[in-house]
């Protein structure tokens, strides 16, 4: 997990998504300037595999109503798997902690 403030990001497509340990912000990287940011805590993620090996992901935020679906190449997945498993870790973490703490 992304510690003491540490932020990590990844290439996926036109995007590149940061990670900070509690925060995921996806920057939309096709000559558009807008992002969405989204909190671990009530997010939920969605990762399905689909033809040729790609991924679909899903990231929406629970009260805000904030959602992002991309696509993962076969390519990107060796670097993007395991970044994806440090959000779900952040996930599973904020689901233990009362909401109160965020």
């Amino acid at each position: 997990m992304a510690e003491g403030g540490e932020i990590r990001e990844v290439v996926v497509g036109d995007r590149i998504i940061a990670f900070d340990g509690r925060v995921v912000k996806i920057f939309n990287g096709s000559g558009s300037s807008s992002s969405v940011r989204l909190h671990v805590g009530p997010m939920r993620a969605k990762v399905r595999r689909t033809s040729k090996d790609r991924l679909q992901v899903e990231l929406r935020q629970e009260r805000r109503g904030n959602w992002i679906l991309f696509e993962v190449q076969p390519e990107e997945r060796p670097a993007f798997e395991p970044f994806m498993a440090e959000i779900e870790a952040s996930m599973a973490a904020a689901a233990a902690t009362p909401e109160d703490a965020w």
